[in-house]
């Protein structure tokens, strides 16, 4: 126990202190992936620019959209060439890594060979992490703006918003810790397996 915690400890503050220098390009990194979701988000809408940017000294994700087509919300119109500029702290993508690899190293009862195997195993739900987190609260962000000011009554029902208000309620951290968790399942699981195997082939051995 003291062991795993000390590796937890050492892990995220290394990993922390690498989120200073790389959190920017890590999260550029994700730009096209972001840009895709957002699109699909928001079919109204067209991202024209998507960058880092520093706003009352925080570093945030902003967004440009642009409404390609005429379209209503309630009763009001929403001409084309609307455009909306939305934001999000870019501290949240970072935040993944900082709770799921430390999780990763520190879980215990796993080989050298497990541990390289889990980050690979992961990649899948690491991506679908990153695709839930920035891209739909932005989406979020630019429907809360447009429903405020357009159709107030609409608020409570649109999913886009109650999405960003769970995100950033602790949801964040919860998706994080429960898609670290999958990739250590599988490992264990695919270990298992071919322990068993092993056994069932040792039997028929003469």
């Amino acid at each position: 126990m003291l062991k795993t915690g000390g590796t937890l400890v050492v892990a995220y503050t290394v990993l922390l202190a690498l989120s200073v220098y790389l959190g920017d390009d890590y999260t550029r990194f994700w730009f096209p992936e972001y840009r895709w979701v957002l699109g699909w988000a928001l079919p109204e809408f067209e991202v024209e620019d998507l960058t880092l940017a520093i706003v009352q000294g925080d570093t945030v994700v902003r967004a440009k959209l642009t409404a390609i087509h005429v379209f209503y919300l309630g009763d009001r119109e929403v001409p084309r060439g609307t455009e909306i500029v939305c934001s999000t702290l870019a501290g949240h993508a970072v935040l993944h890594p900082l709770l799921m690899i430390p999780l990763w190293l520190a879980w215990p009862g796993f080989s050298p060979a497990c541990r390289l195997a889990v980050p690979i195993l992961a990649l899948p739900g690491w991506a679908a992490i990153e695709a839930l987190d920035i891209p739909l609260i932005l989406a979020g962000s630019a429907w809360d703006l447009l429903l405020f000011q357009l159709a107030p009554n609409e608020l409570p029902h649109s999913p886009m918003v109650a999405w960003m208000h769970f995100m950033n309620g602790g949801g964040r951290s919860a998706l994080s810790l429960a898609i670290g968790m999958l990739p250590l399942v599988a490992s264990q699981t695919i270990l298992r397996f071919r322990l068993r195997v092993r056994e069932r082939f040792i039997k028929f051995l003469p």
